[in-house]
């Protein structure tokens, strides 16, 4: 029984030095996920700010686009033709071409931040799904492993009191043969 003890205890060392590593492991993952979702907030803030400032372009350039519309085609073709020279004539042209060009880059730039941002946060959130996956697994095997100390511990006093049980019967078997003994020496 002795050694059968010293391996039970042997395990339940064993077990209780995986169950403080699991634990150790599930507090670094706990911390983890708890920067992630950080990240994702401040993300979503950042997000929001240039789904904002996206809105607010997106406003100014739809009031550009308005005043275009009501001054009409001819506008650009006025602006043009007025020039008094062909230095001016190029440079209005520029003028209109610049702003016609800027307007229609600034709307991509803005379009593609925040485009990038929504993927950034997409993949944030894939990698908060995987982690929170991960403590769940890791919280199954700690429950396993606790199982599996608990059924040691279980064997570990049922063989104390087969320890017992067996030194109560020794102790009899023991008095017997003392009480054989004098019953062969009188005999």
């Amino acid at each position: 029984i002795s050694d059968e003890e010293k391996i039970i205890l042997e395990s339940l060392f064993v077990q209780a030095q995986k169950i403080e590593e699991l634990k150790r492991e599930r507090d670094e993952l706990t911390q983890e996920i708890n920067n992630m979702k950080e990240e994702i907030a401040n993300l979503e803030s950042l997000i929001e700010k240039e789904t904002e400032n996206y809105d607010e372009k997106l406003s100014i350039l739809k009031q550009i686009l308005v005043s275009y519309q009501r001054m009409g085609p001819g506008s650009y073709i006025e602006i043009i033709l007025d020039a008094d020279s062909i230095t001016n004539f190029l440079e209005r042209v520029n003028v209109v071409r610049d702003l016609t060009r800027n307007t229609g880059e600034l709307l991509k730039s803005i379009d593609e931040i925040r485009n990038r941002l929504i993927s950034e946060k997409e993949n944030l959130d894939e990698k908060l799904v995987a982690l929170n996956k991960k403590e769940e697994d890791l919280v199954k095997t700690i429950d396993n492993e606790q199982q599996e100390a608990d059924k040691l511990e279980e064997r570990l006093a049922s063989l104390h009191d087969d320890r017992e049980y067996y030194e109560e019967r020794l102790n009899s078997i023991m008095a017997m043969m003392k009480e054989l003994d004098v019953f062969m020496k009188d005999a």
